[in-house]
């Protein structure tokens, strides 16, 4: 928890990267608990899950986005180049 100050009030502000990272720990400790117990017959790849999916998206996120902003990059160097072109060949006439 993080303490601000605003207006000469002191607010405090929970971190919500702080929530999440709790909240998966706690899945995670739930879901081992079922499945030792013998409440739940998951894999444990799917009792393990709340460890690993939040990474693996993250990851999977910046990954596709990084790609679209190469596709986008290469789409305006090909659309400059063919502006260009354009222009070499207008002002040759």
């Amino acid at each position: 928890m993080s303490t601000i100050s605003v207006n000469n009030k002191t607010r405090n502000i929970i971190d919500p990267r702080s929530v999440v990272l709790g909240l998966m720990a706690t899945l995670a400790l739930l879901f081992v608990y079922l499945k030792v117990m013998g409440f739940v017959d998951w894999s444990w790849v799917w009792v393990l899950g709340p460890i690993w999916i939040l990474p693996v998206a993250v990851v999977a996120l910046t990954t596709a986005g990084l790609i679209l902003a190469t596709v986008v990059m290469f789409a305006a160097v090909i659309v400059v180049a063919w502006l260009e072109d354009d222009r070499e060949e207008q002002s040759s006439d």
